[in-house]
């Protein structure tokens, strides 16, 4: 018994060691989550900030677009020379502007392509994550039921066990002696009996 109680008690512990093992793991993903949520949540906020500053990029080329197109046709339209020079040089500095906001928007687009697929892919590993922690949460509460449910047949089929088996025992003694006793009561009475019988038998007779 005491044999039984000791491998009992190791087997608990054991499965508290590893109860408590899976709960640091359990732990340790939660965190990373939530520093990966807060990562997602930051590249969120950054797209949104580069993507305004694309609008504000694209807005700027197209006004410099106009307006190299404006100080073109006042150069075709001008009739005072200095004028109409005055008017080109303008112009040339639009589409020199123009040249190089089309190579700012170009990069800035491939930038802004880049960081909407990293943000995807990031929310998307994040469903994924959240879906194998669910997953684990309900094979941990599986494997600790089971396990729970195991440590108890083996405390029933051990000391719990045995004292059912005590009771068992104890009562069916009592039985066994109820039993006994009743049988010697009806041998005793029955023997009362016939021994009264008898005298009274023995008085009837004439003397």
């Amino acid at each position: 018994m005491a044999r039984i109680k000791r491998w009992t008690h190791g087997f608990v512990a054991s499965i508290d060691s590893m109860i408590v093992q899976v709960e640091n793991h359990e732990a340790q993903a939660t965190s990373a989550l939530r520093d990966l949520e807060q990562g997602v949540a930051r590249s969120r906020v950054q797209l949104m900030r580069v993507e305004r500053d694309g609008r504000s990029l694209r807005q700027a080329l197209d006004e410099e677009r106009e307006a190299a197109a404006r100080w073109r046709d006042r150069a075709r339209r001008e009739e005072n020379e200095a004028r109409a020079l005055e008017c080109l040089r303008r112009h040339k500095r639009s589409e020199a502007r123009v040249s190089e906001l089309n190579h700012n928007q170009a990069e800035h687009e491939r930038i802004e392509q880049q960081l909407k697929r990293d943000v995807q892919t990031l929310e998307r590993r994040l469903v994924e994550l959240r879906q194998q922690r669910n997953t684990m949460r309900t094979r941990q509460s599986r494997a600790e039921a089971f396990s729970v449910a195991q440590g108890q047949g083996d405390v029933e089929s051990g000391e719990i066990g045995q004292i059912f088996e005590r009771w068992e025992t104890r009562v069916a003694e009592s039985e066994v002696a109820a039993v006994a006793w009743s049988q010697a009561w009806i041998a005793s009475m029955t023997s009362f009996w016939m021994r009264k019988k008898r005298r009274r038998s023995s008085s009837s007779l004439p003397h």
